[in-house]
């Protein structure tokens, strides 16, 4: 069971500990790639041995709880951030997205 805590911390240091608090996930996020490319391995096993299917069910339900996991967590630092943003008058000002700017910088037109 999950509970839900709350502390204060310095204005200052709020983005910060947001960071902090999305860093505790990085196993949860390790597993998640090491279960996909472990799923694919599974199911695309050698030619000689037949996939563990059993397996890889188990292993594709342990990658789902842990992206369950990730989404929460990546919804409280979200609620933080907004929060931040919403009460602190000097908050840093609002940049393009990084997905959106990646996308630019793949783009072979856009150079």
């Amino acid at each position: 069971m999950q509970v839900k805590l709350s502390y204060s911390v310095d204005q200052d240091t709020v983005l910060e500990e947001a960071g902090k608090l999305l860093g505790l996930k990085a196993a949860a996020l390790q597993a998640v790639i090491n279960l996909f490319t472990q799923v694919q391995a599974e199911l695309g096993g050698p030619d000689d041995e037949p996939p563990n299917i059993t397996k890889a069910q188990e292993m594709i339900a342990e990658c789902r709880e842990n992206l369950v996991h990730l989404d929460l967590r990546f919804s409280e630092v979200a609620e933080i951030i907004g929060t931040y943003v919403a009460s602190h008058p000097k908050a840093p000002p609002r940049s393009v997205p990084r997905a959106q700017s990646s996308k630019k910088s793949r783009d072979p037109g856009s150079k």
